[in-house]
């Protein structure tokens, strides 16, 4: 079980979590290639090492070049809830990215909407609508993913103060929406006269806590440490987000844990809904989903959907299932679950680097296995199949 912990030393913004994540490991090549998929131009990452108070950090910069899309919006950087959903809607985007960056703009339309009194449709996003914004989002939530992450943590929101000069006029810091974003968060205000949470930084991080919790709390293996700096500098302290990566560590031998499981028998359905129903079941905190062919009822061929859980998202996943497959009813009971400590290693291939997931039981190394991910990241970037960079890996390891 991976789980990332965010501290926001100096704050916490869109592309302070990028950097981050590019130093845990999130290729910048990758997130290029994704953004090409949003149909709005070329948006171009620009990555530079730097330093903060003595601590070594990355900064990026998104840059956009290409034709501003026609729409009722003169200019790309003022752009409507309505607008930002239909791009992400028709953008070629894998779909669990879609549903989680909807999410994230979906939470700051209601907090915009809570400000100004209005509908959330009728939001009209200024300094959000900016494609650099909608670039911060979908990468960040596709790096969650791509880092394998299952549990989110984070410390509490560091709040300066002072004012803001937005398209509404001078404003009070934080900024409102992030004051509605933060609604039952823990936050430590510190003295700093400049915003140091984003608008952008709090949705990601208040979506993730949310449809993420942490649940493990138990001993951990740390596996990788980002930095990720901001733009301009603070007095007294780096002005950076770290994130990290863990793993938890697994139960003794002996000692499986308890789960439940999950089942549903579904039938007349197409079958692409069964993609995007295991992609929000894996986001609302799924152990494991899987599909298994079966014979129903007055001999109608169907689908058994399985989902693996622990006891405390069971009730999300439950509303999950009822939202994304046409079934009426479920058959839940509990299993014990017995699994290897795991740990992560990287190996040097002729394309490059590739992680090794490793199986322990009993102090012994069982099994070795290169992260797929990883090998179709390095076989785009090679232009070979994927499948030549696992036989590589695969060599590297024997060596």
């Amino acid at each position: 079980m991976s789980v990332l912990r965010i501290d926001m030393i100096g704050g916490a913004s869109g592309d302070m979590l990028l950097g981050a994540f590019i130093e845990l490991g999130v290729l910048p090549s990758r997130l290029e290639e994704l953004w090409n998929g949003l149909g709005v131009g070329r948006l171009e990452l620009e990555v530079e090492a730097g330093v903060d108070h003595g601590i070594r950090g990355t900064r990026v910069r998104i840059s956009f070049h290409g034709a501003v899309p026609p729409g009722p919006t003169a200019h790309h950087s003022h752009r409507s809830w309505a607008e930002i959903r239909a791009l992400l809607q028709r953008a070629e985007l894998p779909s669990s990215v879609r549903t989680r960056a909807l999410r994230v703009f979906e939470r700051l339309a209601h907090a915009e909407a809570s400000v100004h009194s209005i509908e959330p449709d009728a939001v009209e996003f200024h300094e959000l609508g900016a494609y650099d914004s909608i670039a911060d989002i979908s990468g960040a939530c596709a790096a969650l993913e791509w880092l394998g992450v299952h549990e989110v943590e984070a410390s509490p929101f560091l709040i300066g103060r002072g004012m803001i000069e937005c398209s509404h006029g001078i404003y009070p810091l934080p900024a409102p929406a992030v004051m509605e974003l933060l609604k039952g968060q823990i936050v430590q205000p510190i003295p700093v006269e400049a915003e140091t949470v984003t608008p952008t930084g709090a949705a990601l991080i208040v979506d993730w806590l949310a449809t993420h919790p942490a649940r493990e709390t138990g001993p951990r293996l740390l596996r990788r440490v980002g930095h990720g700096l901001g733009h301009r500098t603070l007095p007294d302290r780096p002005n950076l987000l770290r994130a990290t990566l863990w793993d938890s560590v697994s139960a003794p031998q002996g000692s499986p844990e308890v789960c439940q499981v999950i089942e549903a028998q579904v039938d007349n359905v197409p079958g692409e809904w069964f993609g995007s129903a295991v992609d929000e079941l894996l986001a609302a905190g799924a152990l494991d989903v899987f599909l298994v062919p079966i014979q129903m009822k007055k001999q109608r061929p169907g689908i058994l959907l399985t989902v693996l859980t622990t006891a405390d998202r069971r009730d999300a996943l439950v509303e999950a299932i009822f939202l994304n497959v046409p079934t009426l009813g479920l058959r839940e009971y509990e299993v014990r679950r017995t699994v290897l400590e795991r740990r992560w290693v990287t190996v040097e291939t002729q394309f490059g680097s590739v992680r090794i997931k490793l199986g322990i039981w009993g102090g012994r190394v069982v099994v070795r296995a290169p992260e797929w991910e990883d090998c179709v990241a390095r076989g785009r970037e090679h232009r070979v199949p994927p499948r030549q960079v696992w036989e590589a890996a695969v060599r590297a390891i024997r060596e």
